[in-house]
């Protein structure tokens, strides 16, 4: 990918993050819309990160929020790669002229 592709996607795991981890700070409309804008950001990663964490730590000596910032990394490479493949899949695919 381009320079210029990971920047916004950097940008954008960055605001799905934010989001995800500032949304428990407002009572107001505002939270529940923080929480649906990251997750829909953090999406294919965030829902398979969460169950790899949580099956391979579960029930032993780390604290539920210390799996929640191991969730971060793994979800960030999870879509890394999911954005990857569909960059290389679109330069395969032929252009229709």
């Amino acid at each position: 990918m381009s320079r210029r592709t990971w920047v916004f996607f950097l940008t954008i795991q960055t605001v799905g993050e934010v989001c995800l981890w500032a949304a428990h700070l407002f009572l107001s409309a505002v939270g529940p819309s923080l929480l649906l804008i990251g997750i829909v950001l953090m999406l294919p990663g965030l829902l398979v990160s969460v169950v790899v964490v949580e099956k391979l730590l579960w029930m032993t000596s780390i604290t539920v929020h210390q799996m929640l910032i191991l969730e971060v990394p793994v979800a960030v490479a999870i879509n890394a790669a999911v954005w990857l493949a569909l960059v290389r899949l679109y330069r395969v695919l032929p252009r229709r002229r």
